[in-house]
């Protein structure tokens, strides 16, 4: 049985920077990459209660600073097109094998990496991906550990 694999490294810097500029966009407020992180972070994702609420601090067009009380559905858009990229990129490496191995419908994609955690990506990924997706217990280590294993073989 083959698994596939997709790392999701550095996607939270892509959703932080979609959610700097959703947030300008919509409500012309300018915040920050640590910003944007904080509040994804406190509501997750895809999973995000529709109808809670999240203060943002940014400087205004005007250069003053101000605060505003944004309803987290707001920000869904965001994390769809911070995660297209990782979507098209694993259609893409899915195409190539299936290509290469044939039929990869009763396969798994293993969900790597720091950012494999954020609330709601697995289940997003296994929306669009019509594949199941497992997220590794520790999926900030799995780097670490795949190192240790390939090292401990020539300590045989």
């Amino acid at each position: 049985k083959e698994n596939l694999y997709c790392n999701s490294v550095s996607y939270g810097r892509f959703l932080s920077r979609a959610l700097t500029h959703q947030i300008y966009q919509s409500y012309g407020l300018f915040v920050d990459e640590t910003t944007a992180a904080k509040i994804w972070q406190r509501i997750g994702s895809f999973t995000a209660d529709r109808k809670d609420q999240v203060t943002v601090s940014g400087i205004s067009m005007d250069g003053q600073e101000e605060r505003m009380l944004i309803v987290t559905e707001e920000l869904i858009p965001a994390f769809h097109s911070a995660f297209q990229p990782i979507v098209e990129e694993c259609r893409y490496q899915l195409a190539a094998l299936q290509a290469k191995i044939g039929n990869i419908a009763k396969k798994t994609l293993y969900l790597t990496g720091k950012e494999a955690a954020i609330p709601g990506l697995k289940f997003y990924l296994e929306e669009k991906l019509n594949l199941p997706v497992t997220l590794d217990k520790q999926p900030q280590h799995t780097l670490i550990e795949g190192i240790q294993t390939y090292l401990m073989q020539f300590d045989e």
